[in-house]
C-alpha cells in the first residue's frame, strides 16, 4: 500500500441481527437471578408496540423506509429489568411499567445485548444509548449497543437463514445449528452493534477484529447476520498521544490531508459505488446520501485549450455525445477552487463535504469537531456484513484512500491561493474505473482480486 508508514488508528461499528436459542436467554435470565417467563405468543401489533421501531424515525422520513422491518420475532419478559442502568432511565423504566402494566410483559432491555457479551472475548462492555441518550464515549474497549433503528426479522425468514450459514467457510459450528431436534425450534432474534476499540492500523489489530467477528458470527447456540437495513460503518483517525491532557480536541488530519481526500471523493464517488449495492450509493437511501451536493452546479465554459483537447478525442475517433456530455475538467476545475479555497479550513472542508449531516456515504462532520470527542473521518457506504474477510478488505480500501491523499498532500500541497492548477492526479474520465484508484493507491493484488470478485458476483 502507498504511504504505508503514515501511522492511522481505525474503528468499525457493526450492525447486525444476532439469532439465538431460548438456552441462552434462559441462562442470561439465571445469571441475574431474574424469575422472568419468556412470552413467545405475542401478537403482530403488540409486537410493533414493544420494539418501538415506528418512533425512531420522524414522521416525514418513516414513508420513505421499508415498513417489513417491521415483521419480526421478538419474546416478551414478565419481571423488571435487573440491570441498574436501565433502571436509572426514566424515559426507558416508564416504557417497561407501561408495557407490563397493560400487557403482562414488556420488550427486551439489555438481556440480549449480556447474552452476546458471553459469546465474544473477554473484555467486552455493554452499553445501552437508550434511543441516543448517555452516548458512549470510552472507546478503549470494544462494546456493544442497541440498534434501535433495526429489528430481527420473522420465523420464516430466520428458517431461511441455517442454509445460508451451512455454506459458511470454516464454520464448524455451523452443521450443529438446527441440527439436533432440541436445537430445532426457540430460536429469536433481536438487533445490535458491535462497536471496537480504537485500534491501530496493523495486522495485529486485524486478527483481534477477526477474533470477535468470528466468535459473533456462529456458534451451536447462535448467529450473526446483516439485512439490507445493516450497515458497516468504518472511522479512520490519527494516533493519541499518551500524554494528550483530557477533555481537548484529539489530534485530527491537517487540513491539506483532508483538502487531497475530498478531492478524491469528489473525482471517484461514482466509481467506488460500483463495489457496493446499488441502494448503497444511488441516493435513494435517506440513510446514504451523496458527498456532492455542493458541487452539483452549472459547469464554468472551457478555455480554448479545453476545448482543443475535447475536440481532438472526437476527432481520434470517441463518441462526441460523451465527450462532449460533462466535461470533467471544467466539473474538477470548479471543485478544485472550492476545496482548494485560500481561506480554507477544516471546518468549511467539512461543510462543504455536507458535514451538517452524518447520514453521507462519508461522515465528514466528525472530523470537525473542537471539543474533546474524537475527530475521524467515517466510511458508511458498506453494506451490513459479520464476514471478517469482508470488513478487513473494507478497511484496508478506506484506509488506503486516507493515505493516498496524505501522500498528496505533501507532493501537490495546498498553499494560499492553490487552485489546482497543474494539478498531478490522474482525473477521471468515462473510461476511468475504481481499478484505478486501487492502482493510484497501490493495493496489494489480494486486495484488488477481492475487489473483483465482489463485482463480478453482482454481474
Amino acid at each position: 500500500m502507498l504511504n504505508s508508514t503514515f501511522r492511522v488508528t481505525f474503528g468499525i461499528e457493526v450492525e447486525c441481527i444476532l439469532a439465538f436459542h431460548e438456552t441462552l436467554l434462559r441462562n442470561q435470565l439465571a445469571a441475574t437471578k431474574t424469575d422472568s417467563k419468556i412470552v413467545k405468543d405475542i401478537p403482530d401489533d403488540i409486537r410493533e408496540e414493544l420494539n418501538q421501531v415506528s418512533h425512531h424515525y420522524q414522521d416525514a422520513d418513516r414513508g420513505q423506509h421499508d415498513t417489513s422491518r417491521q415483521k419480526y420475532m421478538g419474546w416478551g419478559l414478565t419481571t423488571p429489568t435487573a440491570y441498574p442502568a436501565e433502571r436509572d432511565s426514566i424515559g426507558f423504566q416508564d416504557l417497561f411499567e407501561i408495557h407490563l402494566g397493560k400487557h403482562r410483559y414488556r420488550g427486551y432491555g439489555g438481556e440480549i445485548l449480556y447474552v452476546a457479551q458471553t459469546l465474544l472475548p473477554a473484555g467486552v462492555q455493554v452499553h445501552d444509548s437508550f434511543n441516543g441518550e448517555m452516548k458512549y464515549t470510552d472507546f478503549t474497549h470494544w462494546h456493544l449497543t442497541h440498534e434501535r433503528g433495526l429489528v430481527g426479522v420473522d420465523k420464516e425468514t430466520l428458517m431461511q437463514r441455517p442454509e445460508r450459514l451451512a455454506k459458511l467457510e470454516g464454520s464448524d459450528d455451523s452443521a450443529n445449528v438446527f441440527k439436533a431436534p432440541h436445537l430445532a425450534k426457540d430460536w429469536d432474534t433481536h438487533p445490535l452493534e458491535l462497536v471496537s476499540r480504537v485500534l491501530p492500523y496493523d495486522s495485529a489489530s486485524i486478527t483481534e477484529l477477526q477474533q470477535h467477528l468470528t466468535a459473533l458470527q456462529v456458534g451451536v447456540l447462535h448467529f450473526a447476520f446483516a439485512t439490507k437495513h445493516c450497515g458497516l460503518h468504518v472511522h479512520v483517525g490519527l494516533p493519541v498521544p499518551t500524554n494528550h491532557p483530557a477533555g481537548t480536541p484529539p489530534p485530527t488530519f491537517a487540513l491539506p490531508t483532508l483538502q487531497h481526500l475530498a478531492y478524491v471523493q469528489v473525482m471517484y464517488e461514482a466509481k467506488i459505488s460500483v463495489l457496493h449495492p446499488k441502494s448503497r450509493g444511488d441516493g435513494k437511501n435517506l440513510d446514504l446520501l451523496t458527498n456532492l451536493d455542493n458541487f452539483n452546479e452549472e459547469p464554468e465554459l472551457l478555455t480554448d485549450a479545453e476545448y482543443d483537447a475535447l475536440d481532438a478525442r472526437v476527432a481520434a475517433g470517441e463518441d462526441p455525445l460523451i465527450v462532449y456530455e460533462r466535461s470533467p475538467a471544467s466539473y474538477f476545475k470548479q471543485a478544485r477552487k472550492k476545496i482548494f479555497a485560500q481561506d480554507m479550513t477544516v471546518s468549511k472542508l467539512s461543510e462543504l463535504m455536507g458535514g451538517k449531516k452524518r447520514e453521507k456515504i462519508v461522515n465528514w462532520k466528525y472530523v470537525a469537531r473542537t471539543k474533546g470527542e474524537a475527530r475521524t473521518i467515517e466510511f458508511r457506504q458498506h453494506e451490513g456484513t459479520v464476514s471478517p474477510v469482508a470488513i478487513e478488505h473494507w478497511t484496508t480500501f478506506v484506509v488506503g484512500l486516507v493515505r493516498l491523499a496524505e501522500h498528496h498532500s505533501r507532493i501537490h500541497g495546498s498553499g494560499p491561493g492553490y487552485d489546482g492548477a497543474g494539478y498531478k492526479y490522474r482525473e477521471v474520465d468515462e473510461r476511468s474505473s475504481v481499478w484505478d484508484l486501487m492502482e493510484a493507491m497501490e493495493l496489494e493484488k489480494s486486495d484488488v482480486d477481492y475487489w473483483r470478485g465482489v463485482v463480478a458476483s453482482r454481474a
